[in-house]
């Protein structure tokens, strides 16, 4: 099987491809979301940056809860790279997701006031499939934050809100007015993933490696990640845990995104006198 096209995606390509999204983003204004809490309906493991690499044929647990990150580091204040790896769906599963996306908060400045525009970075569809995996660069906000959140067909019932019904969550008109009734409404977003470089208590630090972001389901335990092995599965990035003495796939719905400085620091300059070798 061929592994879906890696695409890299910079900050313009990034607005054009999204245009849609930026307009509707604009129309709305700031929205600001909260780091996850109690109650939330996401969960986040992580994974050091080695740690696909060193992944064996022996079977060794290498991630962890991200929350056990002591402290992020300020070689991403130029900027992230975020990139999608992979990820696991069970649609047939009675907790399967029908709609899961993966949506960013890009800081922009607009007449020396920053605003956050969300866009869809990545998405999933029961009909359509999975997007591609690819790779693009996000800015901080002015709180030396990346802020993410992981949007289902199954968040507006899990937040409580017995209001908005699953078909209205899965519309992408509807997302963008749930996101800012949610934050008006809302010191904590359940969906939202905000990794910070700087030492606030009691949130997710920002380092290189890999983050896998979960949905659960509103009260259930989340997973024990202490118990699973990230490593290259078929179609990408896989989460795995021992099932006696082999290891099996996880049996529950996730994303696997690899963190990266934007810009690699003190990288040597290419040599300009360099010539391109042709194939």
């Amino acid at each position: 099987m061929n592994n879906p096209k890696q695409q890299g995606v910079g900050r313009r390509e990034f607005l054009l491809m999204t245009s849609g999204t930026v307009l509707a983003a604009v129309a709305m204004g700031q929205v600001t979301f909260s780091s996850p809490a109690s109650g939330r309906s996401v969960s986040l493991g992580y994974a050091d940056p080695d740690a696909v690499k060193n992944a064996g044929a022996r079977f060794l647990p290498n991630v962890m809860s991200a929350d056990r990150v002591s402290s992020g580091d300020g070689g991403f204040l130029p900027g992230v790279r975020v990139s999608v790896r992979g990820f696991n769906v069970t649609p047939k599963a009675s907790t399967g997701r029908k709609n899961i996306q993966l949506i960013t908060n890009y800081p922009v400045a607009e007449g020396g006031v920053v605003k956050l525009l969300p866009f869809i970075a990545w998405s999933y569809t029961e009909s359509t499939g999975a997007g591609h995996r690819l790779s693009f660069h996000v800015p901080l906000d002015q709180n030396q934050h990346l802020q993410l959140m992981l949007k289902t067909d199954l968040s507006a019932t899990e937040t409580g809100d017995a209001t908005v019904t699953p078909s209205v969550a899965r519309t992408r008109r509807n997302l963008f007015s749930n996101l800012v009734s949610e934050a008006a409404n809302s010191n904590v977003d359940p969906d939202a993933v905000t990794l910070s470089v700087a030492g606030e208590k009691g949130m997710p630090k920002l380092q290189r490696g890999f983050y896998i972001i979960a949905p659960t389901v509103g009260g259930a335990p989340e997973p024990d990640w202490s118990r699973y092995q990230i490593r290259t599965g078929e179609n990408g990035l896989k989460l795995f845990a021992r099932d006696g003495f082999e290891a099996a796939p996880a049996d529950f719905e996730y994303l696997i995104l690899q963190v990266d400085y934007a810009q690699v620091p003190n990288a040597a300059k290419p040599d300009r006198r360099a010539t391109v070798k042709q194939n």
